[in-house]
């Protein structure tokens, strides 16, 4: 499709694995996108008073997420991961929408590079993501950020 408007309505097709073993084994992840505010730089805290930020594990909280999946993953051997969204915090890919679904901005690269690539890898590379956009992805308080970007990566 030209536009990540054009799949409107349009479904996937069934994803089926066949059975390997007695036990099957995958990974759901939410709320995972912290980390693009640049090199160095620590994820946006959430103050809402509520409870300390940590620091040591709130400014790192995706890194240790995904080290344990890591760790996990060597052991229980998923087959894959869903994702339920939120990619990115605060406010989604850092780019405008509207992008044709063959052209994916450096900004997206950049971040998709950063807060995925960079992080999920070891024995969760290569592994199918399959996952949905959550309300952080839908481009901020606006919804004008390019979460069709998410797509068309």
């Amino acid at each position: 499709p030209k536009y990540a408007t054009d799949l409107n309505g349009v479904a996937w097709p069934d994803y089926c694995y066949e059975r390997r073993e007695l036990e099957e084994h995958f990974f759901v992840i939410g709320d995972w996108g912290g980390l693009f505010r640049g090199p160095g730089v620590p994820p946006l805290p959430a103050f809402d008073g509520k409870r300390p930020f940590l620091q040591g594990i709130d400014d790192q909280a995706q890194l240790l997420v995904a080290e344990q999946m890591k760790i996990r993953a060597n052991v229980s051997k998923p087959r894959y991961l869903l994702n339920v969204g939120d990619n990115f915090y605060w406010g989604g890919v850092m780019t405008q929408c509207g992008l044709e679904t063959d052209q994916v901005a450096p900004s997206s690269i950049a971040q998709w590079q950063t807060v995925y690539e960079d992080v999920y890898d070891g024995p969760l590379l290569g592994l199918p993501w399959l996952g949905t956009l959550g309300n952080h992805d839908y481009g901020g308080f606006k919804f004008v950020t390019g979460w069709d970007q998410a797509i068309a990566y």
